[in-house]
C-alpha cells in the first residue's frame, strides 16, 4: 500500500470514529449497510473530508459544531438531516449533548436569519422528537407548584423523593442517619403532604420538572437524587430530562414501564378513589407496602409507623392521588433510560409484591451504568429497613467521584 493510500485509510478511520461519536453507532451502522459500488466513493469522501477534516478540527468542540449543523440544516430546509442531528445531539455523550434549551435557541436564531416558516417547521420536528424521548419541557401555562420541603445537615446534597401516597415523613429514619454526613433535602411531591395540589392530569415529566425546579432553587449544584416507588420513577425522568442537575440517582422499588394488565389495575384504582375516596384503597396499599411481620411489630415500632403512614395516606384528596396514579401508570422509560450516564443505584425488595424484583432488574438493564442491590423487604424498603437502606446510600454515594 502506498503512503498516499495509507494516508487516505487513516483519514477514513479517524473520520469514522468522529462520525460514530457524533451520530451514534446505530445510525452509522444502518448507513453503512446501504453502501454499494454506486455510492461507495461518496461515502468515503464525506467520511474523510466532512467527518475527519472538518469535524476533526480543534477550533470548535462537538457541541458547537452540532449547533452549527442544526442552523445550516434549517437554512437549507434539509429537515431530514435536521431531525437526524437533533436526535444525535440529544443522545450524544455528556460533554457534547444538546439540551432542549440549546435546540430552542438555535431555532429562534434561525427564525431571524432563515425565516419564520423554516423555524416553525423546525420547532415542529424538534418538538415531536422531544415528546418521543420524554424531554419536552413543561408548558409555561402549567408552572411547578409550590412544594413543601425540609433541609437538614451539612455536606454533599442528597434529595429524597417519596412514594405514591406518602409524604416526606416516609424518610424520617433514613434522613436522621444521613444528615450526620450530608445536606438532606426531602420534599412532598405535588398533591401530597403540605405541597400544592394543582388540577390534573399529572405526568412523570411534570414531577421530574418539579424536582428540577426545587434543585435549581435550593441546591448550589447537582444533587444525589434518591427516589422510592413514584420517587424512583421521578428519578429516572429527572436524570434523562435534566442530567446537569444530578450527580447520581438511586431508584428504589420502582419500575420503568407498565403494560397490561398493570394498566387496568391502575385504572381501577383511580376509579375507586374518585368514587369512594382514598380510604377505600388504604388497606390494600398497606398490605403491598410492608411485610406481615413489620405490620404486626409492636416491639421495634413497625406497627406505629404503619399506623402513622396509613393516617397520612387517608388524608390525601382523591383528585391529586388519582392524578398521581395516572402519572405512574403512563411511564415508559425503556428508551430514555439509555441516555442516563450518571452513577445509578437500583434497590429492590426481595419481598416486594408491588414492584417485584424483575421490574428492578429491567431498570438496571436499561441503564448501562446501573448497579442492582436487594434488601429483604417489601415495597417501602426505606421505612421497613431504614438503617440498611441508608447504609447502601452512604456506600454508593461515597463511591461517586
Amino acid at each position: 500500500m502506498s503512503e498516499h493510500d495509507k494516508h487516505h485509510e487513516q483519514d477514513y478511520d479517524d473520520g469514522m470514529l468522529n462520525r460514530r461519536r457524533v451520530l451514534g453507532h446505530a445510525w452509522v451502522d444502518k448507513s453503512l449497510l446501504n453502501v454499494n459500488d454506486f455510492n461507495g466513493e461518496f461515502q468515503n469522501l464525506i467520511t474523510r473530508y466532512a467527518w475527519n477534516e472538518v469535524w476533526g478540527r480543534p477550533a470548535f468542540g462537538d457541541k458547537t459544531r452540532r449547533l452549527m449543523v442544526l442552523s445550516t440544516m434549517i437554512a437549507l430546509k434539509a429537515y431530514e438531516e435536521f431531525a437526524l442531528h437533533v436526535r444525535a445531539g440529544l443522545d450524544g455523550p455528556p460533554e457534547s449533548r444538546l439540551t432542549p434549551d440549546d435546540i430552542k435557541e438555535v431555532i429562534l436564531q434561525a427564525a431571524i436569519y432563515c425565516g419564520v416558516p423554516a423555524a416553525n417547521h423546525a420547532f415542529s420536528i424538534a418538538g415531536s422528537i422531544l415528546r418521543e424521548k420524554g424531554l419536552m419541557p413543561s408548558t409555561e401555562s402549567r408552572p411547578s407548584p409550590k412544594l413543601h420541603w425540609v433541609r437538614e445537615g451539612q455536606g454533599p446534597v442528597v434529595m429524597l423523593c417519596h412514594a405514591l401516597g406518602c409524604d416526606l415523613s416516609m424518610w424520617d429514619a433514613v434522613a436522621e442517619r444521613l444528615k450526620k454526613r450530608f445536606t438532606v433535602i426531602r420534599y412532598d411531591a405535588r398533591g401530597h403532604g403540605e405541597s400544592a395540589a394543582p388540577a390534573g392530569p399529572y405526568s412523570m415529566e411534570m414531577l421530574a420538572d418539579d424536582a428540577a425546579a426545587l434543585i435549581t432553587a435550593q441546591a448550589a449544584g447537582p444533587v444525589h437524587f434518591v427516589g422510592l416507588s413514584m420517587g424512583g420513577m421521578t428519578a429516572q425522568a429527572l436524570a434523562a430530562r435534566h442530567p446537569q442537575l444530578v450527580k447520581s440517582i438511586t431508584i428504589a422499588n420502582a419500575a420503568n414501564f407498565y403494560g397490561e394488565p398493570a394498566g387496568a389495575m391502575w385504572r381501577t384504582r383511580m376509579n375507586t378513589v374518585l368514587t369512594q375516596g382514598v380510604a377505600a384503597v388504604a388497606e390494600s396499599a398497606i398490605q403491598r407496602w410492608f411485610t406481615p411481620e413489620f405490620i404486626a411489630d409492636t416491639v421495634d415500632g413497625g406497627a406505629a409507623r404503619v399506623a402513622t403512614l396509613r393516617e397520612k395516606f387517608e388524608k390525601i384528596a382523591p383528585e391529586p392521588y388519582a392524578a398521581s396514579c395516572g402519572a405512574v401508570a403512563a411511564i415508559d422509560f425503556r428508551s430514555s433510560n439509555q441516555r442516563i450516564t450518571c452513577p445509578t443505584l437500583v434497590i429492590a425488595g426481595s419481598r416486594d409484591e408491588a414492584t417485584p424484583l424483575a421490574l428492578s432488574e429491567a431498570i438496571a438493564c436499561s441503564i448501562t451504568v446501573a448497579q442492582l442491590v436487594t434488601l429483604p423487604a417489601a415495597h417501602l424498603s426505606a421505612v421497613e429497613m431504614p438503617q440498611e437502606f441508608a447504609a447502601l446510600l452512604e456506600t454508593f454515594i461515597d463511591g461517586v467521584k
